[in-house]
């Protein structure tokens, strides 16, 4: 997790225990700021900079799933099985596979990766 985000955690945390010790104690500011953090980083930062300037022409290339080796600084691509639709989530396993959830299509994929 990244230092935006993290910090964000922490605040949330210290106004639970504000908000269920003494209401009136917590500024609606603070979460306010603290939800501006939120967003600044999630789409101006981490969706605009680094996934629509990186991972989506990418994806769209490959017509799959990609994955980018930092090491190698190197994309592997792989076709999503169910024949596409919009990815919204995955997990990966221990086993290197990948289970994702093609809503477009109203499947659940399963990639196995090689590396």
């Amino acid at each position: 997790m990244n230092g935006a985000p993290r910090r964000a955690l922490l605040v949330y945390t210290a106004m639970a225990l504000k908000l269920r010790a003494k209401r009136e104690s917590v500024s609606p500011d603070d979460l306010l700021k603290t939800a501006t953090l939120c967003r600044a980083f999630g789409e101006e930062y981490h969706e605009k900079k680094l996934e629509e300037a990186y991972i989506f022409p990418a994806v769209r290339k490959a017509g799959g799933v990609v994955a980018f080796d930092p090491k190698t600084k190197a994309f592997q691509s792989w076709p999503i099985p169910s024949g596409g639709g919009v990815v919204r989530n995955m997990v990966a396993t221990r086993d290197d596979r990948l289970y994702l959830a093609c809503s477009g299509v109203n499947k659940v994929a399963i990639a196995e990766v090689s590396h």
